[in-house]
């Protein structure tokens, strides 16, 4: 349960302090540029193919029929290659602010998500009160092992913020909000409730959509991607263990 109030106040800190950068120093996370979707259905269209190439490429890889990993070099080609299908959709849109990446402020963007990740990893260990395994989490993040899961991860994110630019930008941000929660409610609220409904499982769902809530609307307002990249990665891929 500790773990988990920490993952929970390890992303909420961060994604206030995203909300604050975006109001107060907006230079620290600079936007992707605006974009008007004249076409939306079809970019809508051409995103769904996309998404479909990818769930197959990835069918492929589960059953060892794309390059087989030998090491770090094979197991990063073949991310890649999963993800071929968005990285053409992003070409066939001709902008980066397709994925909420912005042409310009990529430096600033990542120094802020570093900053970010290390107020993550604070906020997380703070919670947890076991100063000691920090060491062995960050050692444990740069390692060969971890490149081809980083790349993933972050291919993941450019994914989704695909697919919440394509809807803010064709129709609105508050609807990119709605479908993002319930996308996160169909595919993990199940999972959840599982072993049956109580209190402390309803807290939990509320606790979970009001940090998935916050971390969308703090990518949506900066539109960028970019900040999110380092925290998630650290979160997701460091050793942290439920205690």
């Amino acid at each position: 349960m500790t773990h988990y109030l920490a993952i929970i106040t390890a992303y909420s800190a961060v994604a206030v302090l995203a909300w604050l950068a975006a109001l107060l120093q907006p230079a620290f996370i600079p936007p992707a540029a605006a974009r008007a979707l004249d076409r939306r259905w079809l970019a809508a269209g051409q995103f769904a193919l996309a998404i479909l190439a990818v769930v197959a490429l990835r069918m492929l890889h589960d059953r060892g029929w794309l390059l087989p990993e030998t090491g770090v070099l094979s197991a990063t080609f073949n991310q890649v290659l999963q993800y071929l299908p968005i990285i053409a959709y992003l070409a066939v849109q001709r902008s980066l602010a397709a994925a909420f990446v912005p042409a310009k402020g990529a430096l600033p963007s990542l120094a802020t998500g570093v900053v970010l990740a290390v107020v993550a990893a604070l906020a997380y260990f703070s919670v947890r009160n076991d100063w000691g395994e920090l060491p062995h989490a960050v050692d444990a993040l740069f390692t060969t092992e971890t490149v081809a899961p980083a790349l993933a991860l972050g291919l993941q994110d450019l994914t989704i913020a695909a697919l919440l630019a394509l809807i803010a930008d064709g129709w609105s941000r508050r609807t990119a909000l709605v479908a993002a929660i319930a996308v996160f409610a169909v595919i993990h609220l199940p999972i959840m409730f599982a072993d049956g409904v109580d209190m402390g499982g309803i807290l939990a769902a509320l606790a979970n959509t009001a940090v998935v809530a916050g971390t969308v609307s703090a990518v949506l307002v900066t539109r960028n991607v970019l900040w999110f990249l380092p925290p998630h990665l650290v979160l997701a891929l460091a050793p942290l263990t439920p205690s």
